[in-house]
Formats: structure tokens, C-alpha cells, sequence
């Protein structure tokens, strides 16, 4: 065989390797389609976008959990239960959908109190137990259906009560409610069937680092 011919024949058999070899490489895919590498192996994509098998049936748990807790109008847990399930389902339409749900079942519950207009209130040294008598006797008074509200102070055992002091004219009773609580060093919650006054828990001491010996 001449040196041209043997050229011409290395020439075509090095083309047909080439392409070989280039029908081997996979192409690129979109994110959440998985593929497999030529001759077996695993996914290349471990993460799809959207919940499948056992992790649908976890959404689908969470939200039964969110809406359940809704429809007894447990709002507080309702939100931890919501920010669980964003933590573990980013993407998923839900969370926001549930946080709206709870944002306007509250500003429907604080609604009446800010309605009401308390004319004066004079309050020196009080005991907490006559301030929320006085707010339970006014709200009734102001109320459209004349049906007071409840107030209910959440104490621990042996707590010392403040006493409060203000002197205020023609207020909305939700600003009242802030003022008194801001001065005696509590928070307040509007639950569905009363407003809740109580002292804030320190947060949670932050565990000390050891060094190991």
C-alpha cells in the first residue's frame, strides 16, 4: 500500500473514532430532569424542583397540620407550623398563601379595639388586676353590641405585679393596650376570644463552647 493510501485510510478511521466518541457525550439537561451516564450509573440531578413520593406525602402532612390549626384559630402555632413547612419546601406557593391567611385573621381580631375610642384614662400606681378591670369595663361601654372584652393576664407562680401609671385623652384601646404593657414591662397578644397580657421569656441561654482536652 502506497503512503498516500495508507494516509487516507488512517485519516477515515481516526474520523470515525472522533465520532464515536462525541455520540458518547450526554447532552446538558435542565435542572429537576434527571439523566443517567451511558452504560448505567446514577442520576446526574439528585435534586428535582418539584416534591416527589415521600416528600409529597410530607407537604401534603404540613399543610393538613397548617390548616387544621387555622380552622381552631390557633394563630401563633399556626405560623411556626407555616415557617416549618417554608424551611422545607422553599419554593412551594403554600407558605405565603397560609402567612396572609394569618396576617388578616389578626388585623380582623385587633379591628374592634382600635375602633374604640377610650375618652380618658388615669391610671397612678394602679395594680395591673384594676388596669384590666378598667379596660374590661370600657370596652364593654364602647362596644356596638355593649359585649366587654376579656383581658387575661398570663402570670408564673410568684410574680411580682407592676403597678402603672398614665394619664391619657380620647385613645384607641389597641394603643392603649401597647402603652400600658410597654410600661409595665410585659406584651400582649389579641387572641379570638381575649387579649392576653403576659411577661416575655428570655431567650434561651447560648450553649457554652468547650474545648476538648
Amino acid at each position: 500500500m502506497s503512503c498516500k493510501r495508507l494516509f487516507l485510510v488512517l485519516l477515515m478511521a481516526g474520523g470515525i473514532f472522533s465520532m464515536a466518541a462525541w455520540a458518547q457525550v450526554a447532552a446538558p439537561t435542565p435542572r429537576g430532569f434527571g439523566t443517567r451516564n451511558l452504560g448505567g450509573g446514577s442520576d446526574v440531578n439528585t435534586a428535582p424542583t418539584t416534591p416527589t413520593g415521600n416528600n409529597t406525602a410530607l407537604l401534603q402532612t404540613l399543610c393538613w397540620k397548617v390548616e387544621g390549626l387555622l380552622r381552631q384559630q390557633h394563630y401563633d402555632e399556626a405560623e411556626v407550623a407555616t415557617m416549618d413547612l417554608l424551611q422545607r419546601f422553599p419554593n412551594d406557593e403554600h407558605p405565603s398563601s397560609y402567612l396572609r391567611q394569618i396576617q388578616n385573621a389578626r388585623l380582623a381580631m385587633e379591628a374592634p379595639l382600635r375602633n374604640m375610642i377610650v375618652p380618658k384614662v388615669e391610671f397612678r400606681e394602679a395594680t395591673l388586676s384594676d388596669v384590666l378591670g378598667f379596660l374590661h369595663q370600657i370596652s364593654g361601654e364602647l362596644a356596638a353590641d355593649k359585649k366587654p372584652l376579656s383581658f387575661v393576664f398570663q402570670a408564673p407562680p410568684g410574680a411580682v405585679l407592676p403597678t402603672v401609671t398614665l394619664n391619657l385623652n380620647n385613645v384607641p384601646m389597641l394603643d392603649l393596650v401597647r402603652y400600658i404593657t410597654a410600661a409595665a414591662g410585659l406584651t400582649y397578644k389579641v387572641e379570638p376570644h381575649a387579649v392576653v397580657i403576659y411577661k416575655p421569656q428570655p431567650p434561651p441561654a447560648a450553649p457554652v463552647a468547650t474545648t476538648p482536652p
